[in-house]
Formats: structure tokens, C-alpha cells, sequence
């Protein structure tokens, strides 16, 4: 018989899709979709039910919403906005919540906001009253050397710090933002170790000179804004600056008004109903990765009983000779091929082996995961695929109907039910193909399980 050695994964982690977070499947997500989201039609959406939920801005409305929100917070609160933007950040803009935990400790939502330090840090001389006003970014005093290059301060080096104590001059201050700004990280922290304190926007400007770096902190700084703001989202398209406005983070279906992209607002994936976003991301993910080559490695290999390589059987009978070791033994009950007596070819010996009964389970149960998983994602590779397939058609059907008008074999009207129907097809495919995450992590047993799984089946 021949065999050969197998490339394994020491992970032999296997899904079975078990289990039971975030299956709760809400009714009302189908009620979300537009007539023309998924196609990006450029018709108006004021005529669907669903269009005073969001709105597509532009970057400088956002930036108006931005600045008006942080106006707001300076009047109520009496602060200086870079000080204000960060607490709104630090309460994801919610400036009645900031409110309310600022008339009850002040220095607990500056501590929450990282611009003070923890109070086991701070002295009871240095720990400010609760009436006391922000700490503001301060030039520190002649002869106080930076923490980083201990260069002391001069006429030509200013040595800046946070309320943390820890001061560092401009270059290194400029140095490390210009750093930060590589890996797009918009929060400052404190160079010093262990400090989780953030830098304000007015303390990094005052720092920046290069004006390339700062239309970068500019940029980072508001996009993650708009990442921490319950309410906006940038349109998931690389080349679309436009940021949706929507009541709330809700998993809806969401269009951008600029680019015709549509997207879930709550995930930035694509639209995923009836999967939630939680099963979608760790379905793209099982998808990705390789964790079913430990399934298939489990269900379709074995180790040497004698040197414990993995090795698959690629046909012939159950000798098998390890290419390794040179060990002969039996495939199936994996025991020395020298002490089977005249059964050679067909293993008829039972020895009830406890250790041997645990690994055929974990074989038997890798099995069905695989195929549990082949059979879902079989499906849904499918459906894809076959969308990809739909949309050349339907830019067939146009290019026919074009050619019949202009043959004067009827108007644009006459023909339009057959991109009507198309459409509608296309749109059921890309439903159906989403219900197959959905049914994975469907439990067995669930209560919707059978009633689901026989409507899949009935519109596949």
C-alpha cells in the first residue's frame, strides 16, 4: 500500500458550530432594505420608508457637527475645545452623559479621559479640587531637561508636558507623533513608560511644525472621531470620502449617497442579513484562515504509532509502511503488521483500547465538523460565485435591450421587467447565500433550526 507523510498543524482545534451567542435573529432586519441599495440605483431614496433613518455627509458637514458638538460641550462645561473634544471622545459624544458625571466628579471624567493620572499617582498636594478647572499643557521652567534626549530647555529647545509630570522637548514631541501617524494612530499617549495619559490636539499642533505631518494628524485625528461616534461611519469604499449619519449603530443596510456602496452601518461588512455581525466576522474569518486544515488533518490522517508522524493513506490496503521510521503496521487498528497473524489484509482484531477509543472519537468528530463545514461553505462559495456570474448577465440583458430600442422593437418601458426580474433574483441569491453562516451556528436542536433549514432548502 502506499502512503505518505503529511504536512500538520499542531492545532487540531475543530468548530462544531455549537454554539448559541448571538443567534437571536431580529424580524425587523429585513425591513430595513431599499428598493435600489443593493444594485446602487441612483434612485431617490426620499420615496422609501426607511430614508429619514440616515443621510450621506460630506467631510466638511461633518466637521461642522464635529465643531458644533464640541461648542456645545465648552459652553456647558466651561472648557477649552481640545480639552472638550477629548472628553467627548471619551464619552462617545454624549454630552448629557459628560454632563451629569461632570457636576459628580470632575476629576473622575478627566481621569476617564486619560488626561489626569489615576489617583494613586498624584499626590493630595497635587490632586485638584472638584471646582478646579482643566489642567492646561504647560512650558516648563528653565533648567528642566527632556525625559528623552536630556537636552535642557534653552531659547532654542522647549521641553513640554502632560499632568503626568513626564516633560519631553518639541523634536521628540514632533518625532514621536510623526511615528504615531505611520501606523495611523490618532491618540498621543505620553512618552513615558508605563504612562497611559493622552496628549491633547492643541498640545500636538503647538509640537508640529512640518506642515506635511500636520494635515496627517489632521486627518487621523478625524477619522477617529468619526470611528468613536455612535452615530457617523465612513463609507466602507477606498476612494469615497463620504460619512454616513444614522440614528444609531444599529445592523442596518445603509447606501452612500456619493458612491452607490452599501454596507451594513453597524460592521462596515456587506450587507449580512439574516446573520448578525458577530456570526458574519467569525464566518469570514473561519473562511480565511486555516483552521479547517486541522479538521481535514484530524479526519483523513494518522500518526505513526511508532514515531508519531502524521500520515495520510492514499490508497492500497490497511499495510502501511512509515516513510520516516520504516515501521509496518495496520491502518486500521494501527498495530504492529508483524504480529497480525493471517489476517493481513483485513483487520478483524478487537482489543478494547481505551486510549485507542478516544482517538477514534476525536477522529469521528473532526470528520463531522468537516463535513459539516464543506457542506455550508459549499453553498455560500456558490451563491457567490453565481452573483458574480448574475451581474455580466445582467449587463447582457441591458446591452439586448438597448440594441431592441434602437431597433425601434419596442421603448426602454416595454423591456424594463426583465432587469425588474433580474434584479429581484439577484437580490433573493444574495439573501439566500448569507443564510448559510446563519445555519452553521445554528445549535442543533434550536428551535428555528428545522423550520429554517426547510425553508433554505425550498428556495435554494
Amino acid at each position: 500500500a502506499a502512503a505518505r507523510i503529511a504536512s500538520s498543524d499542531e492545532d487540531d482545534a475543530s468548530s462544531n458550530g455549537d454554539d448559541e451567542d448571538s443567534l437571536d435573529f431580529d424580524p425587523s432586519y429585513y425591513d430595513n432594505t431599499d428598493e435600489d441599495m443593493l444594485d446602487g440605483a441612483s434612485a431617490d431614496c426620499r420615496s422609501q420608508p426607511q430614508h429619514q433613518e440616515y443621510e450621506t455627509l460630506s467631510v466638511p458637514q461633518v466637521e461642522q457637527l464635529l465643531n458644533e458638538a464640541v461648542e456645545a460641550a465648552c459652553s456647558a462645561l466651561e472648557l477649552r475645545p481640545a480639552t472638550a473634544r477629548r472628553l467627548l471622545i471619551a464619552y462617545n459624544w454624549n454630552l448629557a452623559a459628560l454632563e451629569t458625571e461632570w457636576r459628580r466628579d470632575r476629576r473622575a471624567v478627566m481621569q476617564k479621559a486619560r488626561i489626569l493620572p489615576p489617583d494613586p499617582c498624584v499626590s493630595g498636594a497635587q490632586r485638584p479640587p472638584l471646582g478646579a478647572p482643566m489642567p492646561k499643557p504647560q512650558v516648563m521652567q528653565p533648567g528642566i531637561a527632556c525625559q528623552i534626549c536630556c537636552l535642557p530647555t534653552s531659547p532654542n529647545v522647549t521641553v513640554k508636558g502632560l499632568a503626568c509630570g513626564h516633560v519631553f522637548c518639541t523634536d521628540c514631541w514632533q518625532a514621536y507623533v510623526a511615528t504615531q501617524l505611520q501606523a495611523s494612530k490618532a491618540d498621543v499617549q505620553c512618552m513615558e513608560r508605563d504612562c497611559a495619559l493622552l496628549a491633547t490636539d492643541d498640545l500636538v499642533l503647538a509640537c508640529l511644525t512640518d506642515p506635511a505631518v500636520r494635515r496627517r494628524f489632521h486627518e487621523v485625528s478625524f477619522r477617529a472621531q468619526i470611528s468613536s461616534h455612535p452615530q457617523l461611519a465612513f463609507c466602507t469604499r477606498s476612494d469615497c470620502t463620504g460619512v454616513l449619519r444614522a440614528k444609531q449603530r444599529d445592523a442596518r443596510l445603509v447606501v452612500c449617497a456619493q458612491c452607490k456602496s452599501a454596507f451594513c452601518f453597524a460592521c462596515g461588512l456587506d450587507y449580512h442579513a439574516p446573520t448578525d455581525c458577530a456570526l458574519i466576522k467569525r464566518w469570514l474569518l473561519k473562511c480565511r484562515d486555516d483552521s479547517e486544515t486541522a479538521n481535514y488533518i484530524s479526519a483523513h490522517t494518522k500518526d505513526c504509532p511508532k514515531c508519531g508522524v502524521c500520515i495520510e493513506k492514499n490508497g492500497g490496503c490497511n499495510h502501511m509502511q512509515c516513510f520516516k521510521c520504516r515501521f509496518d503496521f495496520c491502518w486500521v487498528c494501527l498495530g504492529d503488521w508483524r504480529q497480525h497473524g493471517k489476517d493481513f489484509y483485513e483487520c478483524s482484531k478487537y482489543k478494547e483500547n481505551p486510549s485507542m477509543l478516544s482517538e477514534a472519537a476525536a477522529g469521528a468528530q473532526a470528520r463531522e465538523a468537516l463535513r459539516k463545514y464543506l457542506h455550508y461553505f459549499t453553498r455560500w462559495d456558490n451563491h457567490g460565485k453565481s452573483l458574480r456570474l448574475e451581474a455580466d448577465a445582467l449587463k447582457k440583458i441591458r446591452d439586448r435591450i438597448e440594441e431592441r430600442v434602437m431597433l425601434s422593437e419596442g421603448t426602454w418601458i416595454d423591456w424594463q421587467y426583465l432587469i425588474v426580474a433580474a434584479e429581484m433574483l439577484r437580490r433573493c441569491r444574495y439573501t439566500l447565500q448569507y443564510t448559510y453562516p446563519y445555519a452553521y451556528f445554528l445549535p442543533k436542536g434550536h428551535v428555528r433550526k428545522e423550520l429554517f433549514e426547510y425553508q433554505q432548502v425550498s428556495l435554494s
